[in-house]
């Protein structure tokens, strides 16, 4: 038998869709990581999700507070759908979607200072999944 696993599924979302001088699109409807978790077991894996949420949002990585929300915009596709029909109870895909606030869409141009930040609030909830994942029974 497989232990548990998480895969992250990550993607990015266009922020000025309409063009470069376009305003975002609005915060309500857009997070800046949409966390799809539409096929995941919640009765399993609901508390990995909760801390993996929180601690990717954690204002004290020195980047500000991050608005981490869960499905509103994608909960996860294929691949979540794939993982979730063939390693049922054991694999737990967390489907983010960053919007591409870290560079300049339409010029291609980086953000450095903001790919640092999202870089550290990726990396901040590894150590979490770790823990949550070993109290699973």
């Amino acid at each position: 038998m497989r232990s548990p696993f998480v895969l992250l599924d990550v993607h990015s979302d266009n922020h000025r869709r309409h063009g470069a001088d376009a305003p975002p699109e609005p915060v309500a409807d857009n997070p800046e990581v949409n966390v799809g978790t539409g096929s995941v077991d919640r009765s399993r894996f609901g508390p990995l999700i909760e801390r993996f949420m929180t601690d990717l949002a954690d204002p004290s990585l020195g980047c500000g507070p991050v608005d981490v929300r869960e499905n509103v915009k994608f909960e996860g596709r294929q691949l979540a759908w794939w993982v979730h029909d063939r390693y049922p109870r054991v694999g737990c895909v967390l489907a983010l979607e960053f919007e591409k606030t870290f560079m300049d869409e339409w010029t291609g141009v980086p953000d450095e200072q903001k790919i640092a930040c999202a870089t550290a609030n990726l990396a901040a909830p590894l150590p979490g999944i770790e823990t949550e994942l070993d109290r699973l029974p």
